[in-house]
């Protein structure tokens, strides 16, 4: 599950403070047992959804573990974020975390759910930075 089950732990803490977010789960093999209040989860969407889905998000998050294998990953998921003008927040996986480093798009965080928590509400507490950040992305894929 590539850590999609802390980034649900995030925001059940996140829900305590901001009783009025949600998170939207995309993917066609979501576990039912993330389901919960505040929790959508969406099973039957395809690639050719996910732009307006993430342009429709105040953040995205890739929460990935790190390995040895993530650790080279790029996903086309980041790109697509970029290119939707959306701040986005990545573990520490090394070629996301120097994309998002780099180009000043997005929050780098540790794979846990305090990390994860931490970052979420920075960006929603920081509006103005989070829409620079998504602008800075989407500069970047646009050069």
């Amino acid at each position: 599950m590539r850590g999609i089950d802390i980034l649900v732990d995030a925001f059940d803490l996140i829900r305590k403070k901001h009783k009025d977010t949600f998170l939207r789960l995309v993917g066609y093999n979501m576990p039912f047992h993330l389901n919960r209040e505040g929790v959508i989860i969406e099973r039957n969407k395809f690639y050719k959804d996910m732009p307006k889905i993430y342009s429709e998000a105040y953040v995205c998050v890739i929460p990935h573990r790190k390995n040895p294998y993530m650790d080279m990953a790029l996903p086309i998921k980041l790109f697509d974020v970029m290119a939707a003008s959306r701040p986005v927040i990545v573990t520490r996986c090394s070629e996301m975390a120097q994309l998002v480093e780099k180009e000043k798009c997005g929050v780098i965080a540790d794979d846990s759910a305090d990390s994860l928590y931490h970052s979420i509400e920075y960006l929603l507490s920081n509006h103005a930075i989070a829409e620079e950040m998504g602008i800075r992305g989407l500069e970047a894929v646009e050069k």
